[in-house]
């Protein structure tokens, strides 16, 4: 048939296709939402392990979830156990803060934190995770002594104590080997363990850093860890280690007590350096002399993103020549000897005319920059010095140094 008959053929088929489909009725769907295993549907296999069956069979004392290969009604939680069961607070602290850098404002500020975990218990008991081990930890423990609460150590080996017995656990950045398990613990908490904030499920990863915390202002004076502080005070003097917050918290989460950091710029381009200079980017400028500097991307000499030496300059003199219009500096003593040559030539060409050797002299407009012989005449000509002296005074510019 022709080619025409064929396609409305095709086209007709196609359509009767779609129609067909279009039609068609839904006679079961399975959603998994009820249980019809034996009735719709045989499962084979599957197997559900809580937290007490990984620890005894698995022996994860990290896995602070359910594994399964089931319906999601037979186990106790799917996905993250949010929210938390009890208070959670992070705190800007490290165990290596000076105990003398830290002021009475702060004592006051903890005072308040605790009040705020335990309802403010006068005798409580605080789990310190894990054993207190410097300064900054020694400097909290004595705080919570003097105040008439008990401390206890953190038994990381061994399940947490009853939540019963304990009012308020203290999370410390000097360890931890298992933080997964603070997670789900019914106490209240709180944590400047900053790698660890992610797995007690409190905010993302925090970091490190050491810097001067300077004045700390407490913006939010309706809280109850804010009552009787003042809205700005310096809490630690010097420079210290701190464990930061991540830049992710929860939903809901009030900021009590903050301060600002100034973070150094990443450089990595001359229009960066240029905001540098300009003040566009805050930056702590200082003065001084060095001897050499390569100026290459990141630290990372191999870049090769500028591929400059600034090398030191050695002691230039600024030389005058009669014989250029312009004023030459060069590195090397034996840059500049070449501005002699043309002299010395045209000196001796005077001589050597004066004595008859060579035809009379013809001055140029230029005053006489070099001797050039042509025809029964010698010219003086700028041509001699430019090509003698021209290269050192390029290569200098080329370096520059001119």
């Amino acid at each position: 048939p022709p080619a025409w008959v064929l396609l409305i053929t095709l086209l007709l088929g196609v359509t009767e296709i779609q129609t067909a489909l279009q039609s068609q009725e839904i006679l079961f769907q399975e959603t998994f939402e009820t249980d019809g295993d034996g009735s719709r549907y045989r499962v084979e296999g599957g197997a559900v392990y809580e937290i007490d069956r990984i620890t005894s069979e698995l022996g994860l004392a990290d896995q602070q979830g359910p594994i399964y290969w089931s319906r999601s009604s037979d186990v106790s939680f799917v996905g993250v156990p949010a929210p938390t069961p009890e208070k959670r607070a992070i705190m800007a602290w490290h165990h290596t803060i000076v105990a003398d850098d830290v002021s009475e404002d702060f004592l006051k500020l903890f005072d308040n934190v605790v009040d705020w975990m335990t309802g403010g218990k006068a005798k409580a008991t605080i789990l310190f995770s894990p054993a207190p081990s410097g300064e900054g930890d020694f400097v909290l423990v004595d705080r919570l002594e003097a105040n008439g609460h008990t401390v206890i150590d953190d038994d990381e080996s061994s399940d947490l104590p009853d939540p019963a017995s304990v009012d308020a656990v203290i999370k410390s950045s000097s360890g931890g080997s298992n933080p997964s398990r603070f997670a789900i613990y019914e106490v209240p908490l709180l944590s400047y363990r900053s790698t660890d904030h992610d797995d007690m499920l409190i905010s993302s990863i925090g970091t490190t850093v050491t810097a001067e915390l300077g004045q700390v202002s407490v913006p939010e004076k309706g809280h109850p860890i804010a009552k009787g502080i003042r809205s700005s005070a310096e809490f630690v003097a010097n420079a210290q280690s701190f464990d930061l917050i991540g830049d992710i918290i929860p939903g809901g989460a009030t900021v009590v007590a903050s301060f600002s950091q100034v973070t150094t710029a990443s450089v990595d381009d001359l229009e960066k350096a240029q905001m540098v200079i300009d003040g566009d980017i805050p930056s702590n400028r200082s003065t001084g002399q060095i001897s050499e500097a390569d100026l290459v991307s990141s630290g990372n000499p191999a870049s090769g993103v500028f591929g400059v030496t600034l090398q030191r300059p050695e002691i230039q003199r600024v030389h005058w020549s009669p014989w250029l219009p312009v004023r030459s500096k060069f590195r090397q003593q034996a840059s500049y000897r070449w501005v002699w040559v043309p002299m010395m030539v045209g000196i001796c060409a005077l001589i050597w005319t004066a004595m008859g050797y060579l035809p009379p002299i013809r001055w140029s407009p230029w005053m006489g920059l070099g001797p050039f012989v042509t025809g029964q005449r010698i010219l003086i000509s700028p041509l001699v010095p430019l090509i003698l002296n021209g290269w050192p005074t390029m290569r200098a510019a080329h370096l520059g140094v001119n």
